[in-house]
């Protein structure tokens, strides 16, 4: 088999039948990441680290028959599946970011009585933004940002 027919056949199985059988990658391997964690009594891993460890096993079952293409074809297509989990995951967390940050702005737009957040010693953590607000309209956003 060479580096063409390996990779082509991994993309037949990520993109098409695993795809169809049990949805994207992200989906699947976070299922399996909360049940794993639930096994272990830990919260530490995630889907890239499902990844991963799939990788890890076919990498041991090719050690012990190196000529059975399927391992390889699987490793490679755990390794596409593993970096498409952690760069969807960075790409989630700017989108949060993102969205935390508009709304902190809106927040900060519309609160009455927060002339003192504009100060020159404006607040160097987020947690000391919240307490300000908090403090500076209790009544409007205390509730909201417990």
């Amino acid at each position: 088999m060479t580096r063409k027919e390996c990779l082509d056949a991994a993309a037949g199985c990520v993109l098409k039948d695993r795809q169809n059988q049990y949805g994207g990658p992200e989906n699947n391997f976070e299922r399996i990441a909360q049940m794993w964690n639930g096994y272990l009594g830990t919260n530490s891993i995630k889907p890239w680290d499902v990844a991963a460890m799939m990788g890890m096993l076919k990498m041991a079952r090719a050690r012990f028959n190196p000529k059975y293409a399927d391992n390889w074809v699987d490793l490679a297509g755990y390794a596409a599946c593993g970096i498409e989990c952690a760069t969807a995951q960075e790409e989630f967390d700017k989108a949060l970011d993102e969205a935390q940050k508009k709304s902190m702005e809106h927040m900060l737009k519309n609160a009455e009585g927060c002339e003192e957040l504009v100060e020159k010693d404006a607040p160097q953590t987020k947690e000391e933004l919240i307490e300000r607000i908090k403090s500076a309209s209790p009544a409007i956003y205390g509730a909201h940002l417990e």
